[in-house]
């Protein structure tokens, strides 16, 4: 009597992992299985742990990388560069954050002059003082404060130009 050997098959299906080459009936692609153990040194064990995969379905998977070299390093290159563009997004937001960070708010602005918030409101949008306007906020560098302008203004209500 002959001992019945079940081979592990590698399958792809345009609904299953968009396409990727996957361990049958596994939702676990070969991608996958080489990243964490070609380019992140997991061991076989490991991998059978942490994944629940039989050994010989890891096998699978890499036998199956090594017979589609290009096709699945291409695919993990392009995955690295998908998240390098999304890092470079995020520090730019990063940036922008610390940037508006150091910025005043009309009403920090306000405090600082001693005056009221609508005042400094109305003296940006004047141009008087130096200032940008994202969305319905006004934001202004602390340097802006020091121009003798801003600084050597009279005090009280201005004057209506058009009444003169």
């Amino acid at each position: 009597m002959g001992t019945y050997l079940r081979t592990v098959q590698i399958v792809s299906s345009p609904t299953i992992l968009d396409g990727k080459p996957c361990i049958e009936n596994r939702r676990i692609s070969v991608q996958q299985v080489v990243e964490h153990h070609i380019y992140e040194g997991w061991s076989i064990e490991k991998l059978s742990d942490v994944l629940d995969l039989r050994p010989a379905e890891v096998h699978a998977a890499l036998a199956y990388y090594y017979d589609h070299r290009e096709e699945i390093d291409s695919a993990i290159l392009e995955n690295d560069s998908a998240f390098d563009a999304e890092d470079d997004v995020l520090n730019q937001d990063d940036q922008l954050l610390g940037i508006l960070d150091e910025l005043l708010s009309t009403q920090e602005a306000a405090q600082q002059l001693g005056i009221s918030e609508r005042r400094v409101r109305q003296l940006c949008e004047d141009g008087k003082l130096p200032a940008r306007k994202l969305g319905s906020n006004w934001f202004i560098h602390p340097s802006s404060l020091d121009l003798d302008e801003v600084k050597n203004r009279r005090s009280g209500r201005p004057v209506n130009k058009a009444s003169q």
